[in-house]
């Protein structure tokens, strides 16, 4: 007996649904790179895919001389987007709890594995600041390269330097790039 699939067969899963359900297609796994992707995306402004694999997740934006903050819970608004207070900073905080309900391999983070993507992205932005807070053990680390990626050449080689770090930066066809050489005596 032959059954005919059509589009009665079809789910279409809508918002946060389709992120929970899936999440392997949005983070690349549920494990341990998958964790820590998470991180990741929120330092590349993708916070709703985190958001939807957090149990809770608390935001802060710092903008316009106010305070907004605003919490969740598995993706959903526990209330709107409410102006707490007044600041002169700028900047958001993103506060979360990845869900075990999701990352069943494991929801520790790993120190190590987080500051070297952050430092990374410091050299890469050198306009930016990524603070760094570890709460288990207290520990901070504050990243900012205003030399950008000539700095990392420049922090990435051991050996004796041959000459200084050739860099310079170009556009073509509405791609940016900035390039950075340096000649040293590894043989």
């Amino acid at each position: 007996m032959q059954q005919d699939y059509g589009a009665s067969n079809i789910k279409v899963l809508k918002g946060l649904e389709a992120v929970r359900k899936r999440p392997g297609m949005y983070i690349g796994d549920t494990g341990h790179r998958g964790l820590h992707h998470l991180v990741y995306e929120v330092i590349d402004n993708s916070i709703d895919v985190v958001n939807a694999l957090s149990s809770e997740l608390h935001m802060t934006i710092y903008r316009d001389g106010k305070i907004h903050e605003q919490d969740f819970k598995q993706g959903i608004p526990q209330g709107p987007l409410e102006v707490t207070g007044t600041t002169r900073k700028t900047g958001t905080t993103i506060e979360f709890a990845a869900d075990p309900s999701i990352f069943t391999e494991t929801v520790t983070f790993e120190y190590d594995y987080l500051a070297k993507r952050f430092k990374e992205l410091a050299y890469l932005n050198p306009f930016i600041t990524i603070k760094f807070i570890d709460e288990r053990t207290a520990t901070k680390e504050e990243y900012h390269f205003e030399g950008g990626i000539a700095q990392y050449v420049t922090d990435m080689n051991k050996r004796e330097v041959v000459a200084n770090v050739y860099s310079f930066s170009g556009k073509a066809d509405d791609i940016e790039f900035d390039i950075a050489l340096m000649y040293n005596d590894n043989t």
